[in-house]
């Protein structure tokens, strides 16, 4: 099992801090006239911030041993999942391409597609933690190998079919 072979700086305390809420009285917050669902900028940091938590945390737990290595991946890949689910709609990987909306705020496609490979990589990352125990038991951890192919896959994906010019594409 790979832990962090350092000591992280964050503790929990920095985790439970309130993130910044949506102010519709803003003027780069508008409403999307059909859905009248409030479009900010802040939507996207406030995503990155929760995915940021919930990775220390999963760093947390295996670090301290607070669970069994599987059970910190099925609950840290379900955090992911949650996230994506509850993402505004304008962010979500699957939602379909609205050119007006996305010449109204240009920056919608640039975030939708750097949360896409965020989340791909991080899934990745969360799942191939239990790489070295796919030959022990490969009936119980196919789920988390599939997830970790697929992942890579779609990181492929996204990367060769991005529309954005490679000056805003972010590599880590």
């Amino acid at each position: 099992m790979a832990l962090p072979s350092y000591i992280p700086c964050i503790s929990e305390v920095d985790c439970c801090v309130p993130l910044p809420e949506v102010d519709s009285s803003d003027e780069q917050n508008l409403a999307d006239l059909e859905t009248g669902v409030i479009i900010a900028p802040i939507q996207y940091h406030r995503v990155m911030a929760q995915i940021s938590i919930t990775i220390h945390r999963f760093r947390m737990n295996l670090r301290y041993r607070r669970m069994p290595p599987q059970q910190v991946v099925l609950q840290a890949d379900a955090q992911l999942a949650e996230l994506i689910d509850t993402m505004p709609s304008h962010l979500q990987p699957d939602a379909p391409h609205d050119l007006r909306r996305e010449e109204m705020h240009p920056w919608i496609a640039w975030q939708k597609w750097d949360l896409s490979l965020v989340f791909l990589y991080y899934r990745l990352h969360i799942n191939r933690t239990l790489q070295r125990c796919w030959l022990s038991a490969p009936e119980i951890l196919s789920g988390p190998r599939s997830i970790c192919v697929s992942s890579a896959k779609g990181i492929v994906w996204v990367t060769q079919h991005s529309n954005q010019p490679i000056a805003k594409r972010r590599q880590w």
